[in-house]
């Protein structure tokens, strides 16, 4: 498994080879507009291309290494721009369903407790979608792939995946500033699908964990969302999600589904269960003797009816980072069973003379004792005698 992160230098494709100077021609200002005096420096096994990880690991695409900039930092050296500005990256719509949570990497004064509020470079750009020949080594146009990329490539692409988007404004080719909405950060989950030909786990930010601080309303926490990545990338644990055992409101019960392809079925000792009617502390239950999470057990008792929000957060002792899961359960009421009945010498409208009984055994042969049932005029606590005598006799 892998993760790569960080904002500036990891998300540069190629490295900036201020080792050699350019003569200054005619030539060589035309044919490197963007680096002159200088080159980037191949995209080749050994010389270079930082970015290669991000795009053939975790199919990532990069096209701004300063996304808050909208533009490419080009001719060098252009620096990026430090705005103080609020960033909530939302989940992408394609993520499916990992990560699903906001973001906060705003800047400045407006970055959350305990955020650096320093990322200003942070990466934006598309998922991987196929081979792209390297036709020169101008940064604007050489975001193409090294020559024995093209059968790499080939697993990822069905696998790729984006984690959050960011919509801002950018430069577009023809020199205007258009709205638009990148992709911030991939994965690719082989080991998720076994049979597809990718054998490991990646991820990719272009973001700095520093960024990501603490008690953010529209983001999670830094601790989050690196135990959610630990659990993601080393244990395959995806998809967990809350087990309903019942849901009625005299006893539902919840426990914790793990997929198959999880590699550990990480030890409980602590949980934490809001069960989502309106108290106003979380259920904690903890254990003495930790228990794997498949076979946790939480119970509640509602006082109505209808949809509930029930929220658990399950710690484990070690081996794994907590597990945070919600689910929507509709609370039924409690099943209604609803039993045959013979009244003994009684008369409902009819011969006060109860109606006859057939014989009835036990299936080792025991006579049944059986209770006269009333008659009416229509026969029916005759019709119930018989049917209580033969259900009786079975």
């Amino acid at each position: 498994a892998m993760l790569i992160a960080g904002q500036g230098t990891p998300n540069f494709w190629r490295y900036f080879n201020t080792g050699t100077r350019l003569g200054d021609t005619p030539q060589n200002r035309q044919n490197y507009p963007d680096t002159w005096p200088h080159i980037w420096s191949a995209n080749t096994q050994n010389g270079g291309c930082e970015m290669c990880l991000a795009r053939y690991f975790a199919g990532f695409t990069p096209e701004y290494t300063a996304t808050l900039s909208g533009r490419l930092l080009v001719p060098f050296p252009t620096a990026p721009l430090t705005p103080v500005r609020k960033v909530i990256l939302p989940p992408h719509m394609r993520s499916d369903g990992a990560f699903d949570y906001a973001l906060d990497l705003s800047t400045g004064d407006e970055a959350s407790e305990g955020a650096a509020g320093n990322q200003y470079t942070f990466a934006s750009g598309s998922v991987v979608s196929g081979y792209k020949p390297t036709t020169n080594s101008r940064i604007t146009t050489q975001l193409g792939d090294i020559s024995y990329a093209e059968t790499t490539l080939g697993p990822l692409i069905d696998l790729a995946r984006p984690l959050w988007s960011y919509t801002g404004d950018f430069v577009n080719a023809e020199g205007g500033v258009t709205e638009q909405t990148k992709v911030v950060g991939t994965y690719v989950a082989g080991r998720h699908h076994p049979g597809d030909g990718v054998g490991w786990n990646a991820m990719f930010w272009g973001f700095g964990l520093e960024g990501v601080g603490y008690g953010s309303p529209e983001g999670v926490d830094r601790d989050r969302l690196l135990g959610d990545t630990f659990n993601f990338l080393g244990h395959d644990l995806a998809g967990v999600s809350i087990d309903v055992l019942a849901a009625n409101s005299v006893d539902t019960s919840v426990g914790i589904w793990l997929p198959d392809i999880a590699r550990i079925d990480p030890l409980i000792g602590r949980a934490s269960i809001d069960w989502g009617d309106g108290a106003d502390e979380p259920e904690v239950v903890t254990y003495d003797d930790p228990v794997p999470a498949s076979e946790l057990r939480l119970s509640h008792t509602y006082g109505a009816t209808g949809p509930f929000t029930i929220s658990l957060i399950a710690e484990p002792t070690e081996h794994a980072a907590p597990l945070y899961l919600e689910m929507v359960v509709d609370v039924t009421a409690p099943p209604a069973i609803y039993l045959p009945m013979a009244l003994a010498d009684h008369t409902i409208g009819g011969s006060d003379e109860p109606a006859p009984l057939a014989a009835a055994s036990s299936p080792d042969g025991a006579p049944v004792e059986q209770v006269a049932p009333a008659t009416s005029s229509n026969g029916t606590w005759a019709r119930l005698a018989a049917w209580w005598s033969r259900m009786a006799g079975r």
